[in-house]
């Protein structure tokens, strides 16, 4: 039985569902500024930055860093002694910020620039969706091409199964509107499909290829970056409407305040927006629906009909056009192009494919393929299980077939790296399931036999099965060793972050497995149950682990001896690292490879926040990393000399080296790095007394409740759990 819970989530909430991109590294988030916002009720309100009164002063302090505001001539205020408040005035341009960007690997050698915004901008969104979430619902239920569009504000409510606890699993997938799970990836709830590969598995895919002969698909060329951000008013009025009213009711609308929205966390820019952000395709998605409602017009002026001589489809920017007539394809293709043009949008002709029927997509057949392979590899089967479809026994098997289905297919490893990725990863958690299952049962005829031991039924079901798991135990080490190989392969043939994602979900997952096998034995001979017969159960001794262990560890370090690190490409390997510490302590990465594979020895190569922190967080202090950890230093104190307010990433850097205690070797260097970066960022007036400058900082320091990056209690798996389901592309 199943029932309905409720979360109490506040207007802030889109710090934790709609700011973010997927791709930032593991333990940074939102949920410590969502929670510092609501507890102290931060929040602007016109052109003022409030916050309760009687806050305690390391509260203002952090406020002061985090919201942009001038630490020499700051004042605090009050309202009404009724007011519940105390606010900083935002000075003017004060939200013109710089967004912080980082580059992941894009293509085969291209990059794509993701953003983060300034946690004063960040607050200006949750006043947008409070005011406008009624009315972003209106503009994006206007086109009848959309598969992936808001529905409604997402109920925050989750399905708790009330049979079975599902307490430590903490997995989180993107709201679907009727299908909703405990997650607060998305604000609004969407229709219909949460990913683009969900729709060529659907319904509404296979009853188009009924009724249509043609098929071609297209995109638009560098989408989110040619968005010129005042075309928001033209989708939502309409261009002469708004050039017309440039100066007066214009500037009421939503599309004006959405327009200058996206602007002021972009540092005014007009052209393009940022990356990353559900906010961002929201803003698409407005623009597009608009093109969409005008090209059907087009169409039925044309006396084409939607479902009998056409059908159109649109995932954010990719469009599906099914037809039977060319003479009809050709209209719908020049009408986008008329339409897109006139917003600054272009049709990309290098990626425009056509399929006549049957319409199934090269890409779709290469998937049917590696499903096969999978289902029938031994790695993945039980000895006793489906004999005669047994085959492909060892990791280059199935590599061997997966190149010729990307050669027989004409797909390459980027089509098919997340779906691979995804299907080891599920049929190892099969494998898991299975042998955990007869082994629970194993435990429950032991337990039974304690209580009834002259049973000859319970007796024999008990040899048997134990014969079977010890079987089973045996074929599962060698098994573990060839999943690891293929996976590792699947990922170092063409690294990405998503990928990377992937490839730590089944490595984090078979690390877990083994540790708790092992505490599972420990606890029951703690309770004097299966101490003769514990190695029926899956029992990992100090050899078997390591072997496995270290076949994972090689495989990192080899990714870290061999790829040396490029500009876009740090956020992937940031995936592995974590890795490396679920495994133990016998097992570390040397100073000497951190420092090539990121460039951190080489002082006029740049790490941006993400990396800097990340590993100061992985190296914990260590004192074979004192060297390591002054390079950092270093860099920040070069970065923090430039010190800008309205930059994010000097904002979220300063702020870093304030609270985080692994920003320095030992407690003493900690403080006289803390002062130098203040003094570096020209915090102070010159007139501030040291004492003060070290309060100022004890202060900050002794706040424990508000970071990004999860320095206190990092939980890999954790992290992995919630990335789940919440891939857009």
């Amino acid at each position: 039985m199943k029932y309905k819970k409720t979360i109490g989530y506040k207007d802030a909430r889109v710090l934790l569902s709609d700011i973010l991109p997927y791709e930032v590294p593991p333990f940074f988030s939102n949920r410590k500024f969502y929670d510092f916002v609501v507890e102290y009720d931060i929040h602007i309100d016109e052109n003022k930055l409030k916050f309760k009164r009687d806050s305690p002063k390391e509260v203002l302090n952090i406020i002061k860093i985090l919201f942009g505001f001038d630490n020499k001539n700051c004042s605090l205020r009050s309202g009404r002694p009724d007011d519940k408040h105390q606010y900083f005035n935002i000075s003017a341009k004060q939200n013109e910020t710089i967004p912080f960007d980082f580059k992941i690997s894009h293509k085969d050698t291209d990059y794509r620039k993701l953003f983060v915004m300034h946690p004063i901008n960040q607050l200006e969104v949750i006043n947008f969706y409070k005011k406008y979430n009624s009315t972003i619902l209106y503009y994006t239920s206007r086109s009848n091409f959309s598969l992936r569009k808001p529905h409604r504000i997402a109920s925050l409510r989750y399905f708790k199964n009330t049979i079975k606890s599902q307490k430590g699993k903490a997995e989180e997938f993107i709201e679907l509107n009727k299908k909703e799970y405990r997650s607060l990836k998305t604000y609004f709830s969407y229709e219909k499909h949460s990913n683009i590969y969900r729709y060529y598995e659907s319904y509404d895919f296979q009853k188009a290829e009924k009724k249509f002969s043609h098929l071609l698909k297209f995109d638009i060329s560098r989408c989110f970056d040619s968005i010129y951000t005042h075309s928001i008013v033209w989708a939502t009025i309409n261009k002469k409407a708004s050039k017309d009213n440039l100066h007066s009711k214009g500037k009421s609308t939503f599309g004006h305040h959405f327009d200058v929205l996206m602007q002021k966390h972009n540092y005014n820019e007009t052209n393009g927006i940022i990356i990353g952000p559900e906010l961002s395709r929201i803003f698409a998605e407005i623009i597009l629906q608009k093109v969409d409602q005008n090209v059907e017009k087009i169409l039925e002026k044309a006396n084409l009909k939607n479902g009998e001589d056409f059908e159109i489809a649109r995932y954010v920017d990719d469009y599906f056009i099914y037809t039977n007539e060319p003479i009809n394809k050709d209209l719908i293709i020049d009408s986008f192009k008329k339409e897109l043009q006139k917003y600054n949008l272009y049709f990309n002709e290098s990626k425009t494919i056509e399929y006549t029927k049957p319409i199934i997509t090269e890409i779709t057949i290469a998937k049917e393929e590696i499903k096969k392979l999978l289902n029938e590899s031994a790695i993945f089967l039980f000895s006793d299980e489906k004999p005669q479809i047994r085959k492909h026994y060892l990791a280059k098997d199935i590599i061997t077939n997966y190149k010729s289905i990307l050669k027989t297919t004409k797909t390459s490893y980027k089509d098919l790296q997340n779906y691979f990725l995804a299907s080891i990863f599920r049929n190892l958690r099969k494998l898991f399931k299975e042998i955990s299952i007869d082994q629970n049962r194993l435990i429950k005829l032991y337990k039974d036999l304690l209580n009834d031991s002259s049973n000859d039924e319970l007796k024999l079901k008990y040899s048997d099965l134990s014969k079977e798991l010890k079987k089973r135990h045996k074929s599962l080490k060698k098994k573990l060793g060839e999943i690891i190989e293929l996976s590792f392969f699947i990922y170092t043939v063409l690294p990405r972050v998503s990928y990377a994602i992937k490839l730590s979900q089944i490595l984090i997952t078979i690390i877990s497995f083994i540790k708790n096998a092992e505490s599972t034995i420990g606890n029951l001979k703690s309770k004097g149950i299966l101490i003769k017969d514990s190695h029926m159960l899956i029992n990992y001794d100090f050899d078997a682990k390591h072997d496995v262990f270290k076949r994972i560890f090689d495989g990192i370090l080899t990714i870290l001896q061999k790829k040396v690190i490029n500009n876009f490409s740090e956020i992937e390997t940031l995936y592995l690292l974590p890795i490396i510490k679920n495994l133990g302590n016998e097992y570390c990465v040397s100073e000497e490879i951190l420092n090539k594979h990121f460039f951190i020895d080489q002082l006029d190569k740049s790490n941006n926040y993400f990396t800097i922190t990340f590993l100061l967080n992985f190296i914990e202090r260590r004192t074979e990393f004192t060297t390591t950890i002054t390079r950092l230093q270093n860099k920040i104190l070069e970065v923090l000399k430039w010190f800008d307010r309205k930059n994010s990433e000097h904002t979220f850097l300063l702020f870093e080296v304030l609270t985080n205690p692994n920003f320095g070797y030992n407690d003493s260097d900690l403080e006289v790095f803390r002062l130098k970066s203040l003094n570096s960022a020209d915090f102070f007036n010159s007139s501030t007394l040291r004492n003060d400058k070290k309060a100022f900082i004890e202060g900050i320091a002794n706040f424990k409740n508000m970071y990004f990056f999860d320095w206190k209690n990092p939980n890999f798996e954790k992290e992995l759990n919630t990335k789940r389901g919440h891939e857009v592309y």
